[in-house]
This record gives structure tokens, sequence and C-alpha cells, in this order.
């Protein structure tokens, strides 16, 4: 047995770090990876990988965005940190290998685990686009192949390299989509309070939400634990309803954004994850008007000015209940080209093109016959 760790200690050493990331994302930080793939709309288009292959540090661009949208299951976000902790890892090792291959191996490994630390803090910054990382991971894999090749050939592989490399990774300290933005950009997104509570209330998790929140801060999130006593019974809808809104004489100073028939839907969002959640709840209890301007304005916050494809999800959903097919039809188009909304938006699409189908569909059929008894105030 001691002979079998002795030489198989940093295998064994790397599979515990390997799970120690697996459980440190799904389970206590799963909604950073989500608020990741909200953020942006990946296409499978010649168009979109042109883009950005055209611009200097643009395959790292794709590739994160390409992996940001597998972030939309906290699972696969888990899974796919993992994988990049330990493709860092192997890298540094590689590097270290070549540059001092006297240095002990303890030493070594030890020295290999610095980057990926690194990268899995970056990663806790949901404002810091997933290009960095792309970038550095490319840069190392790039050295590595130069690295590979006989020494007499290594300069003339080397000149070639270095610009390719510049323009697909970039300059890996600033360049288009991953400078660090400042921390009011970073407060934009959201506060891990309104991140975590906007994913459960996306899966529809109202025990947790209640047992989560006891005290929220958020305007958004407390109005979020009101529904989630409702949707659990602890409430019924008189007393959400009357909790969720107030008079205009009964306003105050408190901050309200939205009016209806007289009376103020009290919550505010400052952030993309809080409007998300204001959308999200609007669009349950019917509010159409609230549901579409909150995903547009989920959509302002997202700090590379990419557009979203939960907002666009939403927004097919909006303009299908206020009749407006054609604008429907066109967002629907798009997020035919995506991976994980192609499917949700392909089932949309028969409602579009034929509306008398929508009667089949419970909710978008209730949610019409109240729009239609109320007053458009965004002239959507």
């Amino acid at each position: 047995m001691n002979g079998f760790i002795t030489k198989h200690w940093q295998q064994m050493v790397i599979t515990v770090l390997a799970a120690t990331v697996f459980c440190y994302w799904l389970f206590l930080y799963p909604f950073i990876p989500v608020v990741r793939e909200m953020s942006q709309l990946f296409l499978w288009t010649d168009d979109y990988f042109l883009e950005r292959i055209m611009i200097p540090g643009g395959l790292a661009l794709y590739l994160g965005e390409m992996i940001s949208q597998f972030f939309i299951n906290p699972v696969n976000g888990a899974i796919a940190y993992t994988i990049i902790f330990l493709v860092a890892r192997q890298l540094s090792d590689r590097w270290l290998r070549q540059f001092f291959p006297t240095m002990k191996v303890a030493c070594r490994f030890a020295l290999s685990l610095i980057l990926p630390v690194i990268l899995m803090w970056l990663a806790m910054l949901p404002y810091v686009p997933l290009t960095l990382t792309m970038a550095v991971i490319l840069v190392l894999g790039a050295g590595c192949v130069v690295m590979a090749v006989p020494r007499t050939k290594r300069l003339w592989v080397l000149l070639l390299a270095i610009p390719v490399t510049y323009w697909l990774a970039g300059p890996a300290v600033k360049g288009i989509d991953y400078i660090a933005y400042d921390k009011e950009v970073g407060k934009e997104m959201g506060t891990y309070e309104e991140m975590e509570c906007d994913m459960l209330f996306r899966q529809g998790e109202w025990q947790q939400i209640i047992r989560r929140f006891p005290q929220p801060e958020s305007p958004a999130v407390r109005s979020a634990v009101l529904i989630a006593y409702h949707k659990t019974g602890q409430t019924d809808k008189q007393e959400l309803m009357n909790n969720l809104v107030i008079p205009r004489e009964q306003q105050g100073n408190s901050r309200s954004v939205f009016n209806i028939g007289g009376m103020h839907f009290y919550v505010n969002f400052g952030s993309l994850s809080s409007a998300f959640m204001v959308s999200d709840m609007a669009y349950q209890l019917y509010w159409t008007n609230i549901a579409q301007q909150a995903a547009f304005e989920a959509m302002e916050y997202v700090p590379t000015c990419n557009k979203s494809g939960r907002a666009l999800k939403r927004l097919v959903e909006t303009n299908i209940i206020s009749r407006h097919y054609d604008v429907a039809r066109k967002y629907i188009s798009i997020l035919e080209k995506t991976t994980f909304y192609r499917r949700w938006a392909q089932s949309m699409r028969p409602l579009v093109d034929h509306p008398e189908t929508i009667g089949s569909h419970p909710f978008l059929q209730a949610a019409q016959k109240e729009y239609d008894n109320s007053t458009d105030i965004f002239f959507i």
C-alpha cells in the first residue's frame, strides 16, 4: 500500500482536488455559472463565428461563450469548471517540466496549482467573461506545442506561432471582451443573494427560497419570497397582492417602478438578476407589460452589451400574448440557432404560425385573456 501511494500520490491528490472543485461549484456557488449563461446569446452560425474570429482574441472569446452556454444547467457548470481546472494544471505542469527539469516533483506539483487556483478565483467574478480563462489556456497550449518541436525548427515555428497566438488568444491582459470590469459594473450583475434567489425562482424551488432567505435585503428577493409563500399555499392570492402592490397614496418615499391600475408594484431592480426575477414574477402573475419591460431592462445590465437567450425567450412569450406574432417569430428564428433554447423555440413556432392553436396552451391562453382586459401601458 505504501508503495502504491508513493507511486500514484499525484493522481490521488488531483482526483481529490477535482472532486472538491466540482462540489464547490455545484453545492456552494451554482448560481454564478448560471448568471454567466443568461448574460449572453451563443449562436451556431457562420456569421457569429466570423464576427468574433476577425478580432484579436476572437477565438478565446468564441470558446468562452461556447462553453458558457452550457451553464444553463448548474451541473454542467460544475463539470466545465472542473475540466478547466484540470487542463490548466496539466498545462502548467508541462511548462514547469520544460523550464525547470531538475525541480523536485512535490515542489513542481505545488507550483502547478497556482494558475488553476487563480482561474477559479476569476471565475467567482461573474462580470469577468470566460474569455480571459480561454486566452490563458490557449497561450499555454500553444507554448506546449512550440516546445514539442525539435530545437532546430523551434525558432521558425515560434516566429509563426507568436502572431497567430496573439490573434487567436489576444494579449491576455487587456483585450476585446475580457478586460476586468470595475466593481460598479460587477454590482449590476446582482448580489449573491439575488443571483441565488433568481436561480431558485427559475427552478421553482419555493421551499428553498423560503428557507434560504428569511430576512432578504433585496426588494426583488423580498417579492420572490412572498410569491414562494403563495406557491406553497401559506398565503392566498389576496394576501399576496396586498403585499406586492400598494395604493398610490400609500407609496410615500418607497421606490416603485411599475404602476398597475393605480397600484404600485412594490419592487425595484438594480441588477441583471433582480430584473430577471421581476420578469419571472410578473409573467407568472399575468402582468405581461411588466414581464416584457423587465426582460429588456435585464439585457441592459449585461456588461458586454450581449443579448441574452433567457431574455429573448421571455420576449417570445410576451409577444405571443400581446399578439405581435411577427416580432415573436423574429426572436424564435434567433433562438432556433442556439443549443439549449432551440427545441423550446421550435415548439413555439406553430403557435405564431397558427395563432388559433394557442388555445391548446393553457397558460398563454389565460395570459392573453388577462392582457385583453388590461391597459397596455408600455405600447408593446
